[in-house]
């Protein structure tokens, strides 16, 4: 009869396979991570201002006032977005100025995307809803971008219907 050994554990070399294994899927997987990463926080970007939109039409509806949206270039720091149903809502000046019934509103700003463009093709770079019926001021877009990873729009029409859309993200229909 022979007798056998069996060694529990592993070599040296098979452990320096396993890390260059492992070295080699990381190193591959580390850019599409950070991109997917970075088209997150776009998508994220897109979402918040359209339910920002859903929030101030829903706040037309219910309250059967008009309510106004505000977008603003911030300098340096970026862009914000201010809900309020006072037309001198400046978000830029400070969130705290947007108001519904004298309760501050719902306002966010770029903080959150801080790389992330922002652009309007409304009138002013503002726009709203007209009770009772709640339909917009203005037909028009939000543009929000991130260089080298893509585009969102959201699109508002003259019912103050709104709907996602990008060229250049699979999450949502073409534009």
């Amino acid at each position: 009869m022979s007798s056998r050994k069996f060694s529990q554990g592993l070599t040296v070399i098979e452990l320096m396979i396993t890390l260059v294994v492992i070295g080699v899927l990381a190193a591959i997987a580390a850019p599409s991570f950070s991109g997917f990463m970075k088209k997150s926080k776009l998508t994220g970007a897109a979402e918040k201002v359209f339910s920002q939109l859903q929030y101030a039409r829903s706040e037309s509806i219910a309250s059967g006032k008009d309510i106004f949206v505000s977008f603003k270039d911030t300098g340096a720091v970026g862009w914000c977005m201010g809900v309020s149903d006072l037309t001198s809502c400046d978000c830029s000046a400070s969130l705290a100025s947007c108001t519904i019934n004298g309760v501050q509103a719902r306002s966010f700003n770029s903080a959150d995307y801080p790389e992330i463009v922002l652009s309007t093709d409304f009138t002013g770079d503002d726009t709203g809803f007209v009770a009772p019926r709640s339909v917009a001021l203005e037909t028009g877009t939000v543009t929000l971008t991130l260089p080298a990873y893509g585009t969102v729009e959201v699109r508002m029409n003259i019912l103050g219907r709104m709907r996602l859309c990008s060229d250049t993200l699979n999450n949502y229909a073409g534009c």
